[in-house]
């Protein structure tokens, strides 16, 4: 679920443009260790399909399609030839995956684990501040902010170089975000303050570098901004399941 909500959130960062937009990014994740297992240091390629209502983010293993004129997110893995569908709504996600898993579970979360999840994100503060610094990376023009995610399960700095340069519909961006925050339990109550800081951030993140602490254990990402095409068609089928993956149930 974890992969989920943070495929999620990159495609809320670029969501936005009336006609479909094609994007190009570089990934590296730094090796890291959580609780006694260790994952190797990782580089791959990342591409963004998106249009009005659906986007798709492809990972190297992994795909996840977000189809907002039917509320549900498409789970694709790529090892295995193997899709699953869950609402958008986390709630309901969580609920329906349990279902499946045998469990009886009513519709929606319980309201002791929406507590729960509340209070994952109850001390959480979102800030951005802007500096002075500028440079010109891969062609675009940009300047520096720093963001904070202080507080929560895994709190994180990021210095993120942004670009007025590239050509979105930033609104629409603002509208996007603000309504898929709004989908996961316990950030409701924080959409307004979140949009608010967000807003800092003048035009498209072409660079960034995350250091995030996740149960004392640091983790260093990176990523950066290498193509942007507007006014595409975009592949057929590509916001569906593919011919010859098969459908199965659960969180992947």
């Amino acid at each position: 679920m974890k992969r989920i909500m943070i495929a999620a959130c990159v495609l809320v960062t670029v969501f936005g443009a009336s006609a479909d937009t094609k994007i190009r990014q570089k990934h590296h994740n730094d090796a890291f260790t959580v609780m006694g297992q260790t994952q190797p240091a990782r580089d791959y390629e990342g591409t963004l399909w998106f249009g009005r209502d659906r986007a798709r983010n492809d990972m190297d293993k992994q795909s996840i399609i977000m189809r907002m004129d039917k509320g549900i997110v498409i789970v694709l893995n790529h090892e295995n030839k193997t899709w699953s569908e869950l609402p958008m709504d986390m709630s309901k996600a969580i609920s329906q995956a349990t279902r499946e898993s045998g469990e009886d579970v009513p519709e929606g979360l319980p309201a002791e684990m929406q507590e729960m999840m509340k209070g994952m994100f109850k001390n959480m503060r979102f800030s951005v501040t802007e500096t002075a610094e500028k440079a010109v990376i891969n062609g675009w023009n940009c300047r520096k902010y720093i963001q904070k995610v202080e507080g929560g399960m895994a709190p994180s700095t990021s210095e993120v170089w942004a670009s007025t340069d590239v050509k979105l519909d930033y609104t629409m961006l603002a509208k996007m975000s603000a309504s898929m925050m709004a989908m996961q339990p316990g950030l409701k109550e924080m959409v307004s303050d979140i949009q608010k800081e967000t807003e800092k951030i003048k035009g498209m993140t072409v660079k960034s570098v995350t250091v995030s602490t996740v149960m004392n254990s640091k983790m260093k990402s990176s990523m950066e901004l290498i193509e942007v095409k507007n006014d595409l068609t975009p592949p057929a089928g590509i916001y569906d399941p593919p011919a010859g993956y098969k459908k199965v149930k659960g969180m992947q």
